[in-house]
């Protein structure tokens, strides 16, 4: 559980925090600038992992035995 919360970026951390202000002071606003926030961030991080997994180079597919007949 404690390596799971260690992969939330820091910027739903700190909307969930603004979102935990909010409604202690019962303020709309602030729950929805926190709610923003942390889906915002969990997006950002989410596409940048994504991009990330991309750049990583794939299988060259002529060294593999069963395609060497073409």
């Amino acid at each position: 559980m404690r390596e799971y919360l260690k992969t939330i970026p820091i910027g739903a951390w700190a909307g969930l925090v603004i979102i935990a202000l909010g409604l202690w002071a019962r303020d709309i606003l602030g729950v929805a600038l926190g709610g923003i926030l942390a889906v915002v961030s969990l997006i950002a991080t989410d596409r940048a992992r994504a991009a990330e997994d991309e750049d990583k180079p794939g299988e060259d597919i002529t060294k593999d035995d069963r395609f060497k007949d073409m």
